[in-house]
């Protein structure tokens, strides 16, 4: 859904006020952001059609955990726009038990796109030009535990592997599209064990284990943070964080361990990046003090003590101004990383990289973003104080300017030359993109539309440095949690 540009809009829910979008929202707004649609057959069919992303204006869903069966049973409705004919293009990892297109029973398909980057599922009917109902039913596995002392469920996602956001678990688009969601949560048969929903959305309780849950229209399929839990599994502090605008911001951290050393953190953190940054631009603030690394949400964050500066950073950089595809996940990493390094600056540029030159249908954050995105903001900063000129100044005004949008990197690049007055586009051509330009006249790549000209004119100059099938690295703040460390994390 492309929300509508306005310098006045309030789009948080309850409770948020007095926050707006600084500027028109970009002109690659919403599905102008998708990658582009590619050729599919449908089985059975004796000739290609073609499989089009489409724009989500709504997606509901109904969570049913029945827990004498132990099983999680989901409903999803969405309306979307499909700006061409074509094969409809949404994901969920698991197989659904039924879908309809338009009040007619479908099948779906999980394809490949032509570069093989990721997997999407594809609905088997053509849709015309216009508004479109898409019903789905399935079990939701990942997630889920229920043990005696209740049912325990969560939203975990990554953004370093593909396919780990929203539609791990539910019917979702992909990062480009900005979808108001709802959903309705209902625990069956649990007798006399009452439930609790943490989440980054305005919370209701319908009675007793139910629960309705509206989230911001700005949100993603990687913005949502969701914990369902017996109330009494974990102790939590509640307190209200004055922000910087007035507001007072209602603030939950809970933990199995060290609870004042989560909330004595968040409350030094919270006061670093608004005096850096402006208030904090979300309604309110989720911690869960986890055992190692961490994830951010939209103002919330699974994280450990040491990491909850950079993960609550990300509330700005990656879950406020947030990237639009694969190739623009590089940007908020590089960004929380050079705080963690405390603002380092940096006298020579730093490696080739391919962080934003992978393919148009990349889904996942390229890990050099932690070093040598790093790096190439500390040299960036080191040629801006030379002029007089501040990194964290821009980024303040590139956030205010951004917020409640999703970017890419050719958006950043174009933000930070305008505040610089510098032409970067060797620069992130060679540091970012990993191309040369063969003639040096810098010519001849809308690199992030997937158009480009023959490989004699641009040359891939350090494609063994981060290939698609190569191994990425770990980083301190963002592991790679196992299946069973996923699903310990449930129970704090």
């Amino acid at each position: 859904m492309k929300i509508s540009s306005s310098p006045v809009l309030g789009i948080l829910f309850a409770g948020l006020i007095g926050l707006s979008i600084g500027a028109a929202k970009s002109v690659q707004a919403g599905i102008l952001q998708a990658p582009p649609s590619f050729p599919y057959t449908m089985p059975g069919a004796p000739q290609p059609g073609i499989a089009v992303f489409v724009d989500f204006e709504s997606a509901d869903y109904s969570i049913v955990y029945d827990f004498p069966r132990k099983v999680a049973r989901v409903e999803s409705e969405i309306t979307f726009e499909a700006l061409a004919d074509g094969f409809p293009i949404f994901d969920l990892v698991v197989d659904p038990d039924e879908v309809s297109l338009d009040g007619k029973a479908v099948t779906t398909t999980v394809v490949s796109d032509p570069d093989s980057a990721s997997r999407y599922r594809v609905v088997n009917a053509v849709v015309t030009r216009g508004h479109h109902r898409l019903s789905v039913k399935h079990r939701m596995e990942e997630g889920v535990s229920f043990t005696s002392r209740g049912v325990a469920s969560a939203f975990w996602m990554s953004d370093l592997d593909d396919r780990e956001y929203l539609e791990n678990y539910l019917p979702a688009n992909l990062e480009f599209d900005q979808v108001p969601m709802k959903m309705k949560i209902e625990i069956l048969g649990a007798g006399g064990i009452m439930h609790t929903v943490r989440a980054n959305g305005a919370v209701t309780e319908l009675g007793p284990n139910r629960f309705e849950v509206e989230f911001p229209v700005f949100y993603t399929a990687s913005s949502l943070f969701l914990h369902l839990m017996p109330r009494d599994a974990v102790e939590s502090l509640k307190f209200d964080y004055p922000s910087v605008d007035g507001r007072m911001i209602p603030v939950e951290v809970y933990a199995g361990r060290s609870l004042s050393a989560f909330a004595a953190e968040t409350r030094k953190t919270l006061t670093e990046l608004e005096k850096d940054y402006g208030p904090f631009p979300h309604a309110k603030v989720i911690v869960y003090g986890s055992g190692s690394g961490g994830m951010e949400y939209s103002g919330a964050t699974v994280t450990s003590v040491s990491a909850l500066g950079h993960e609550l950073f990300h509330s700005y950089n990656a879950r406020a101004v947030m990237p639009a595809q694969g190739n623009a996940g590089w940007i908020d990493e590089a960004m929380s990383s050079w705080r963690d390094e405390g603002y380092a600056s940096r006298a020579t540029p730093s490696d080739a990289t391919r962080m934003a030159g992978h393919s148009k249908w990349t889904r996942k954050t390229d890990t050099d973003a932690y070093t040598e995105g790093e790096a190439f903001l500390a040299w960036i900063s080191t040629r801006m104080c030379a002029r007089g000129l501040s990194l964290k100044v821009f980024l303040r005004e590139y956030f205010t300017n951004h917020f409640y949008t999703t970017v890419t990197t050719a958006d950043f690049e174009h933000s930070l030359e305008k505040f610089t007055g510098m032409d970067l586009s060797q620069d992130f051509r060679k540091l970012i993109y990993g191309l040369r330009n063969s003639s040096g006249n810098g010519s001849g790549n809308d690199r992030e539309s997937g158009k480009s000209e023959p490989s004699s004119v641009w040359i891939k100059k350090k494609l063994a440095l981060s290939p698609e099938s190569a191994p990425t690295k770990q980083s301190r703040f963002h592991p790679r949690l196992t299946k069973k460390e996923l699903r310990e994390l449930l129970w704090p």
